[in-house]
C-alpha cells in the first residue's frame, strides 16, 4: 500500500489505551485517506499482536508499503500522533 498506516494495538482494560482512544480517533480527521489510523484489539487478536512484537500497551506502529517504519509503546497526544501522522505523509511522499 502506497500510504501510511498507523495501527494501534489496544486493549479495553488498559487505562492509558482508553484514555488515548477518542485523541487518536480525532487525529485521523485532517488526514482523510492520506494516512489509514487502524485500531487493533490486542485481547481478541493477540496471534496478530504477537506477530507484530506488541509486549506493551498501547503499542502503535507506522507502516509504510507493507513495512514498519517506526513504532510507540505508550500513550500518545492527540497533538504527538498528529504531528507523528505529519511527518509520515512527508516521509512516504519522498519514496
Amino acid at each position: 500500500n502506497e500510504i501510511a498506516v498507523l495501527v494501534d494495538f489496544y486493549s479495553t482494560t488498559c487505562g492509558p489505551c482508553m484514555a488515548m482512544y477518542e485523541d487518536y480517533e480525532d487525529a485521523a480527521l485532517p488526514f482523510g485517506s492520506t494516512v489509514r489510523f487502524l485500531k487493533i484489539n490486542a485481547d481478541k487478536y493477540q496471534e496478530v499482536a504477537k506477530t507484530y512484537g506488541v509486549g506493551a500497551l498501547p503499542t502503535i506502529i507506522a507502516f509504510h508499503k507493507g513495512q514498519e517504519v517506526n513504532r510507540h509503546s505508550r500513550q500518545l497526544s492527540q497533538v504527538e500522533l498528529n504531528l507523528w501522522a505529519k511527518s509520515l505523509v512527508e516521509h512516504t511522499s519522498l519514496k
